[in-house]
């Protein structure tokens, strides 16, 4: 699966599925809410699917980045 800003991106042809979702270009900033809101709720549904899974994996993540002090305040 691939979220981008284009049907025709690039990245389509490396994907199944690809789900468009435009950035907002009449401001002077971009606007990038509707794909992030995409890409959120995909992953939530993923993590909805498999609750049990999706807990061990932000275990295995949280004691991987403590290991290697990843986030240091």
């Amino acid at each position: 699966m691939a979220i981008t800003d284009s049907p025709v991106s690039p990245a389509g042809e490396y994907a199944e599925v690809v789900l468009p979702a435009a950035v907002g270009t009449d401001l002077v900033f971009d606007l990038h809410t509707a794909p992030m809101t995409l890409a959120m709720v995909v992953l939530q549904a993923i993590c909805d699917a498999a609750p049990a899974d999706t807990q061990r994996r932000l275990e295995a993540f949280e004691s991987s980045a403590a290991r290697r002090q990843l986030f240091l305040g």
